[in-house]
Formats: C-alpha cells, sequence, structure tokens
C-alpha cells in the first residue's frame, strides 16, 4: 500500500477578526509543524486526547489542530468521548 503523502507547510485557514488573523498568519508554520505532528502520531495507532496532545506532543490546541486535520488536509479522524466527558482520536 502506497503512503498517503499530505503537504503540511500551510494550514490555509481564514480567522474572523484581524487579531486573530495576525496570530495566524504569524504562526503558519508551526501550527502546521502541529499538524504533521499529530497525524504522525495517529498513524502509528495511537489515540490521543487532550492530556497525551499537551504531555507527549506540546499540542495544546488539539481540537484546532484535528479540525485542521478533517478540514484542510481531508484526514478522516474518528472520535469518541470517554468517561470522564473528555474525547479520544485516531485515524484508521
Amino acid at each position: 500500500m502506497e503512503q498517503l503523502n499530505i503537504n503540511f507547510d500551510a494550514v490555509g485557514h481564514i480567522e474572523n477578526n484581524k487579531e486573530s488573523q495576525m496570530f495566524l498568519n504569524e504562526n503558519l508554520e508551526h501550527f502546521s509543524d502541529q499538524c504533521e505532528t499529530l497525524y504522525r502520531y495517529m498513524l502509528k495507532g495511537n489515540r490521543v486526547n487532550l492530556k497525551t496532545a499537551i504531555n507527549d506532543l506540546d499540542i495544546w490546541d488539539l481540537r484546532r489542530r484535528i479540525k485542521d486535520l478533517k478540514d484542510k488536509h481531508g484526514i478522516n479522524v474518528q472520535s469518541e468521548r470517554m468517561p470522564g466527558g473528555y474525547k479520544e482520536y485516531w485515524i484508521i
């Protein structure tokens, strides 16, 4: 099976206010790196939740990076609400 090749060079999102857009523009490279880190982590069969994202991957806005993977890169990310109310994410 051929490995899917994804370009993580740009998140490509437009924010709804000037300040947020400026912050996004200044941090695009960092956010793209986080998407790639998260994707590679889940490719290994790992599930990720907010605690593992922060502690193991240094990703503080997990929901945003999951949304980027889904919307901008077309990754089929699955999720499940766990006992305790938190969500875990994975890819198939």
